[in-house]
């Protein structure tokens, strides 16, 4: 069975949504940008039950970067690049 996973967690102590979606972007993919490069997309609720909201971010991430990468979490099989009307 497979499967896609955005990079996604949760935030440390004192962390912004940013800077937490800026370091599990790195852990689980190798990939490091800047925060400038992050684009919010529109929040949302996860279930109508938890009032727990999503952030989602967008990255424009060249193939150079991605063929770049470094060593990623080991949790993680593979990494691919997609376009984000894909996802």
């Amino acid at each position: 069975m497979h499967s896609i996973e955005i990079p996604a967690g949760d935030l440390e102590r004192g962390e912004s949504p940013q800077e937490g979606a800026l370091r599990e972007l790195h852990e689980e993919t190798g990939i490091k940008i800047s925060a400038d490069r992050l684009k919010q997309q529109n929040l949302f609720a996860l279930t109508s039950r938890d009032p727990c909201s999503a952030y989602i971010y967008e990255a424009e991430i060249s193939m150079d970067e991605f063929l770049a990468r470094a060593q990623h979490d080991e949790e993680i099989s593979q990494v691919g690049l997609f376009d984000f009307e894909e996802v």
